[in-house]
């Protein structure tokens, strides 16, 4: 006696439900059988080697900064200290 909701249906290109009525009699073909999170985690799966190459990319470049903004440091300090 449920019906699907709303929110399941497969959409048209102008957002609206295929059929609406046979969506939520849960008709075949008119409702998506797989969820968000699982769709979500196949496409993650999918792409994980580009998410770890992006991160480390971003890791690297982070430390990179953190290495430049030690050595200006010093070298700010040393021609302080050399100068008097």
């Amino acid at each position: 006696g449920q019906l699907m909701p709303l929110s399941c249906c497969i959409l048209k290109d102008d957002g609206q439900p295929k059929n609406s009525t046979l969506c939520q009699m849960a008709t075949d073909n008119y409702y998506w059988k797989e969820g968000c999170r699982d769709q979500i985690e196949d496409w993650i799966d999918d792409h994980s080697r580009i998410l770890i190459g992006v991160g480390c990319g971003i890791a690297a470049l982070e430390i990179i900064g953190l290495i430049c903004a030690i050595c200006f440091c010093r070298h700010m300090d040393r021609e302080k200290y050399s100068s008097n």
